[in-house]
């Protein structure tokens, strides 16, 4: 089995200001009727950009209730190890109640993740970091690309426009702004972190994603 992700000395802490799931079950059940039945699809379509696959070791970051991670699971096999992080306690709780034998959960945020540099094969989030400040979603990525080994893969998945179709201004500093940061914003910070930026895709019900490589 690939070896486990190890805890950092100095332990998570939670990002006091971003939202976090305390409704777990509800969100699920939402999140299930927002997508009409395409929910896993659209899951897998990430998964597929991050090119997830037998014995990789997987970082679910803002994992929630830990939808996308069980499906990172079932991927990369008993080989393989994933690992979901999320700033709400109650979320991590509840997700795992649902946990395997190659999955686990953790409270923990992006901008600080609590494990050792080259951990993980991939780096994966989905609805997520648009929860994250602008002011910190430099940092949350320069943590993927420590966690990753090189070479490795990062895809996050987000929305491409606001609630009524628009697109938003990336650095909106109003909440709409922070809650609806285009996907497609994030590809420039991502860059500065160091990643190569290799793709993009969209996905129904308005998301897409963008994918990149530690270089």
């Amino acid at each position: 089995m690939a070896p486990h992700a190890h805890r950092r000395g100095d332990g998570p802490h939670l990002h006091g200001s971003g939202d976090v799931v305390s409704r777990p079950r509800l969100y699920e059940v939402t999140s299930g009727l927002a997508f009409r039945g395409r929910r896993r699809r659209t899951y897998d379509a990430v998964l597929d950009a991050a090119h997830v696959r037998t014995g990789d070791r997987v970082l679910d970051v803002g994992t929630g209730p830990g939808l996308l991670a069980r499906r990172a699971a079932r991927r990369v096999g008993r080989t393989g190890r994933v690992i979901g992080v999320d700033p709400s306690p109650t979320a991590v709780e509840a997700a795992s109640r649902r946990s395997v034998a190659n999955l686990a959960f953790e409270v923990g945020v992006a901008q600080r993740l609590p494990f050792d540099d080259g951990t993980f094969d991939v780096v994966v989030s989905m609805l997520a970091l648009h929860h994250v400040g602008d002011a910190d979603l430099g940092r949350a990525f320069r943590e993927a690309y420590r966690v990753l080994v090189p070479g490795g893969r990062v895809v996050v998945a987000d929305f491409l426009a606001d609630d009524d179709g628009t697109p938003v201004t990336p650095g909106r500093s109003d909440s709409r702004g922070l809650r609806h940061r285009p996907v497609a914003g994030v590809a420039t910070t991502l860059g500065e972190a160091g990643f190569r930026v290799e793709g993009r895709g969209s996905h129904a019900h308005g998301i897409g994603h963008v994918a990149a490589t530690r270089a």
